[in-house]
């Protein structure tokens, strides 16, 4: 993953979002895959749109919870391996 201040999350193309009160479901049709979100990585999802760093991201999820704040980076992470965010 590059730089937290550097790097500004935003979904790749084509994804849907469809919430639910535990969560959501992310929908690749390109992949023919589906991702269930927990609420806490659905509250990520929605938090990156391109113009927010990800250690803003990181520091509006998880203010001053180091162990947390560790879980928001891994998460970021896994989104950008799954090809969810660029």
């Amino acid at each position: 993953m590059t730089r937290l201040d550097l790097w500004c999350p935003q979904p790749v193309s084509g994804l849907r979002l469809f919430e639910l009160e535990d969560g959501a479901i992310l929908q690749d049709p390109a992949r023919r895959k589906i991702h269930s979100l927990n609420p806490w990585a659905t509250v990520v999802w929605l938090l990156c749109n391109g113009h927010r760093s990800a250690q803003e991201i990181v520091a509006l999820v998880a203010p001053g919870d180091e162990p947390f704040r560790r879980a928001i980076i891994a998460l970021l992470a896994s989104l950008q391996r799954e090809g969810l965010v660029q």
